[in-house]
């Protein structure tokens, strides 16, 4: 009798002491399991690192820099519809006229032969170009006077190139311009565009030309 009750006792204490061991068992086992592989900045296969993904990142930022740059070369700074450095006149009076290159294109003004006298399209010319004035009141000319050589009195066509040329400038000041932004040139006949073997050469020479100047 007494046997039985130590094997009942025993089987009691068995079953309590398993789920004690098992415990013990899983704790073991989880002291053996290997830890997580570290997060690194290399690359993987497939994937991009970290220092890659930065590098590539700081990248697009420069590229994007440059355009950036880039587009402000570009820019039609003084607004006269030429752009970059196809401008080759930066810095274009606001409102002149300009030619291809973005220089302000001022008109020759043609005279007849022994005259000083300003014609129709001569006028309206210059009309146009004391508007300009108006608006930019730090742009000077120089004025410069020319003959042909037709007849070959070398004084008497430096005096016909200087009126000529102070006939342009007086017909500005008419028109409100100072006449201290302005100064007059004659050349005489030494500055020909053309030879004076035809007609139609001579009446090219015949002219007064402006040049605008920039403090």
């Amino acid at each position: 009798m007494k046997n039985s009750r130590f094997i009942i006792l025993a089987l009691i204490l068995g079953v309590l002491l398993l789920p004690a061991c098992a415990s013990n068992k899983d704790k073991q086992a989880q002291k053996h399991v290997a830890p997580p592989p570290a997060v690194t900045a290399e690359k993987s296969q497939g994937q991009n690192g970290i220092g890659e993904i930065i590098d590539e990142y700081e990248g697009k930022v420069v590229a994007k820099s440059a355009r950036a740059t880039l587009v402000r070369v570009d820019k039609d700074l003084d607004h006269d519809g030429v752009v970059g450095k196809a401008d080759k006149c930066p810095g274009t009076p606001k409102g002149a006229p300009v030619d291809e290159n973005g220089c302000w294109s001022i008109p020759v003004i043609q005279f007849d032969l022994n005259s000083m006298e300003l014609n129709p399209a001569a006028r309206s010319a210059l009309d146009a170009v004391s508007s300009v004035l108006h608006v930019n009141k730090a742009v000077k000319l120089s004025i410069e006077g020319h003959a042909c050589s037709a007849g070959d009195n070398a004084a008497y066509n430096n005096y016909l190139s200087l009126q000529r040329a102070q006939a342009v400038k007086d017909y500005l000041i008419s028109r409100g311009v100072d006449g201290a932004r302005m100064s007059v040139t004659g050349y005489g006949a030494n500055q020909p565009v053309k030879d004076n073997n035809s007609r139609a050469h001579r009446i090219q020479n015949r002219r007064v030309e402006i040049v605008p100047i920039r403090d």
